[in-house]
């Protein structure tokens, strides 16, 4: 132990001996270490921690698939929740969760509020979470007509209301109705989605409204539920399995055999973590090759360094010493400054680790979970210790050529081929790593530029785009979102400057028409049978207005676009993207033709063919799509403002401020 300590202590005093060429080791390996712990800190809490909530192997999804949709969730009723509920054996609890957006109104401001809609199984029986201040949802919030009340998030509460513990028991006001904050929750990994605040199901205008409770149709809610303790995953598959079955059996005209609707059971950790483990690995792969040049950088110094060391090490071994004992001296203090270089990565790992989690957050909520704690610490020396073994591996091995070294000539300058084998291995170490990482970058560089020159259908150069959520309590019927939309459009025509302008419910690459079923529908065709109908194609339906098209520089292949003059007076009319057409009319027109979005109740006329826009993501193939007025199909949902101009960016406060006006005006005429 006292030789150790001693070689500790030589080494320390070498070290700072030496100092600017030890800080130069430690920082180059330092930064290795660094971007190591960082991913891992994230990898730790996402991957290999347990979820934060009690007896979390229990916690499942059910979701219910549509084969028509390519296997799209489809949402569950109120009536299929409440079937689950009474019919299903394998679960201990079931809770039902769905969000909305609300504008909650504060002093001369708006502000867009995320909203989970949840049943009170949701926090007392399915995640066991226990409020940070007041009470969570009881049964009794459950009941229609029950007291609106929210339970706010850590983070909402912390941003918006300062901490302030007085919050409890105030008022809320969101889309003209006054919700009561019965408590605040503590910090949380939030699933399916990050929400600012958790209303009871009875406190949902949409919820709790005859319809929807009484629609089979009206699928809008996700089902999170616990195990019972003695049910595995493949019983409880077979048990909702078996559960659907008998609902589409007993209900064959909600369930058409050609949807194939059917019901499947998934682990929320999996769910949680299938689309981020990808990503996690490469990155910590890509952070491991980094450090292994890191490594090799940091042994080429000291191999220059040991050349003034020949001497010395030649001395020692004369009198007796090892060469075991010599390369131990030589990877403490290698170790030493790994050490070192640890803490300095420890710190950049901090920094590096708050712009990793908002990327990481967005895709998964454990992110929120990730810190520098006792296992990331522990990983972080751990691999410091592996980093200054490796870097100093070479070094040390040069000292069994230490006896010959008395022998050679003392003015010689170069050193002998022997010990030159040593630094051309490290040079092809650091040369084939590199390789590797420069083969990645070629690649990643390939991807994108190929990326970019993906024809997208559409042009998005000098267009901005405002979205915004339509308050459902004022523009609640057709004529009020449709009056808001041709007021909205007469007030963008007034702005100076604007090339062209448009409002719709979607737009190219917006996630928001994937997930909400509103913007999608089964096509039929008037010029197929009853029998062929039922080959019908589910495509995504876009509500716009007249000037969505030349914004966005959309081809036109055939006929015309929609034009001002089809609104709620006009002929019901449609256009189709040119996909549709090709695969429905491979040898003909559609122009002319009828196509219906609702099973054949309703026929639209289309009138014209348009390129194909890419609708979800860059690489995925054309798909059909079908363009509607949005005056003929308004919605209360998102509405989004499109808007080209020479510098659209200049346009983005004279929109907001419009917008507050247009809701300000109308909330005071009210």
């Amino acid at each position: 132990m006292s030789i150790l300590a001693g070689d500790f202590t030589y080494s320390a005093r070498r070290i700072a001996k030496r100092l600017p060429v030890s800080l130069v080791i430690m920082i180059t390996l330092a930064l290795g270490i660094g971007a190591n712990s960082a991913i891992f800190s994230i990898f730790n809490a996402v991957l290999l921690q347990k979820l934060p909530f009690p007896a979390h192997d229990e916690l499942t999804l059910v979701k219910q698939i549509k084969r028509l949709q390519g296997d799209a969730n489809a949402s569950f009723s109120v009536k299929e929740v409440d079937e689950l509920h009474h019919e299903s054996h394998a679960f201990k609890s079931i809770a039902e969760y769905h969000t909305m957006v609300f504008t909650m109104v504060g002093r001369n401001e708006l502000t867009r509020v995320a909203a989970g809609v949840v049943s009170s199984d949701f926090f007392n029986d399915i995640l066991r979470i226990k409020p940070q201040l007041g009470r969570t949802f009881s049964a009794s919030d459950d009941v229609i007509g029950a007291p609106a009340a929210v339970l706010l998030t850590h983070e909402f509460w912390q941003s918006k209301f300062g901490g302030s513990k007085s919050v409890v028991g105030t008022y809320l006001t969101m889309n003209d109705r006054q919700y009561q904050v019965v408590g605040v929750l503590p910090p949380f990994p939030q699933f399916p989605n990050a929400n600012d605040l958790y209303m009871s199901v009875s406190s949902c205008p949409f919820r709790s409204s005859e319809f929807v409770i009484n629609s089979r149709e009206a699928r809008m809610l996700s089902v999170v539920a616990r195990m019972a303790p003695d049910e595995t995953l493949e019983k409880a598959n077979t048990d909702v399995d078996t559960v659907s079955h008998r609902i589409i059996q007993a209900n064959p005209a909600s369930y058409p055999s050609q949807d194939g609707y059917t019901m499947s059971v998934i682990p929320i950790a999996e769910e949680l973590i299938r689309e981020v483990r990808p990503t996690l690995y490469t990155l910590l792969g890509t952070a491991l090759l980094v450090l292994l040049i890191a490594c090799a950088n940091a042994s080429g110094l000291l191999l220059a360094q040991n050349v003034e060391r020949q001497r010395e090490f030649a001395v020692r071994s004369a009198l007796g010493c090892s060469r075991w004992r010599l390369a131990r001296l030589m990877l403490t203090e290698v170790v030493m400054l790994a050490i070192g270089a640890a803490l300095f990565g420890l710190a950049l790992a901090y920094i590096a680790s708050k712009f990793l989690n908002v990327h990481v957050a967005s895709i998964t909520g454990l992110a929120t979970q990730a810190h520098i704690d006792a296992t990331v610490l522990g990983f972080t020396f751990g691999l410091a210790i592996l980093a200054g073994l490796i870097a100093g591996a070479l070094p040390a091995m040069g000292t069994r050529y230490i006896s010959s070294v008395l022998r050679e000539n003392s003015e010689k300058s170069t050193a002998a081929s022997h010990k030159n084998r040593g630094r051309k291995g490290l040079v092809i170490v650091q040369l084939a790593v590199t390789f590797v990482l420069l083969m990645g970058a070629a690649l990643l560089i390939t991807t994108v530029r190929n990326l970019q020159r993906v024809d997208l259908g559409f042009s998005s150069k000098n267009v901005v785009v405002a979205e915004m959520d339509l308050n459902w309590s004022r523009y609640g019927t057709a004529e009020e979102q449709r009056n808001f939309a041709k007021t909205l459009e007469s007030r963008l025509q007034q702005m100076a400057g604007v090339q062209s302008y448009a409002v719709a419910a979607t737009y190219p690459l917006d996630l928001a028409a994937e997930n909400n079923p509103a913007d999608r529908a089964d096509v039929v065709f008037d010029d197929r049978s009853s029998e062929e109908r039922s080959g019908r194609i589910n495509s995504l339906v876009r509500r716009v207005s007249a000037g969505y098209f030349s914004t966005l520089g959309i081809e036109i292949a055939d006929g015309r676009v929609l034009l001002a003059s089809d609104d709620e007076n006009g002929a019901a009319v449609a256009v189709v993207n040119r996909q549709l057409a090709k695969q429905h009319w491979p040898n003909a027109s559609p122009i002319g033709h009828e196509l219906s979005l609702d099973g054949g109740a309703t026929w639209l006329k289309i009138v014209g063919i348009v390129g194909d826009e890419k609708r979800f993501a860059l690489s995925e193939p054309p798909r059909p799509q079908v363009y509607v007025p949005y005056v003929q199909h308004p919605s209360w949902g998102r509405l989004n403002i499109l808007l080209k101009a020479t510098n659209p960016s200049s346009y983005e406060q004279p929109i907001r401020a419009m917008v507050h006006e247009l809701t300000m005006c109308r909330r005071s005429i009210e």
